[in-house]
């Protein structure tokens, strides 16, 4: 049974939104290698400009996390100072859209999304997510897409 985890994003720092739409896999910057390939995450927008927060996309990992550079396809999406060309611990992520998102904090009348501890996060941190939680937010976006 595959791991979940959460990573937050800064749309500041990184378009999430237009990565998403132009690739399909992705490194992200981790602090530590516990994620494997299979485990899924939750992709979690910090606020921005209209001051929303909350998920945005999921993934699954594809490859473990080493010293590497962002792909180079993800340089045009990098927007702070974090560049593409640094060397970082990243692991790989194949992106997964179920048209039920995004799932915005707060629009959440279950207080499911309040109840993430990467609602509180900051960082780089893999946030560990249950399998209860896990199993509720994919029932709130209709089901794990089938082809995923």
């Amino acid at each position: 049974m595959p791991a979940h985890y959460a990573l937050l994003v800064d749309p500041r720092l990184y378009d999430l939104t237009g990565a998403t739409g132009a690739l399909e896999h992705d490194t992200w910057t981790v602090s530590s290698r516990k994620a494997h390939p299979g485990d899924r995450i939750i992709f979690w927008q910090t606020k921005d400009h209209m001051g929303r927060r909350g998920i945005v996309v999921f993934g699954i990992v594809t490859e473990e996390a080493r010293e590497r550079t962002a792909f180079p396809e993800s340089a045009p999406f990098f927007r702070g100072e974090i560049a593409a060309s640094d060397l970082r611990l990243r692991l790989v992520v194949r992106y997964v859209m179920p048209a039920a998102l995004p799932l915005w904090l707060d629009e959440d009348e279950t207080g499911t999304l309040k109840g993430l501890t990467v609602a509180r996060g900051r960082g780089n941190h893999l946030f560990t997510v249950t399998d209860d939680q896990w199993d509720a937010i994919v029932a709130m976006v209709g089901g794990w897409p089938g082809d995923a």
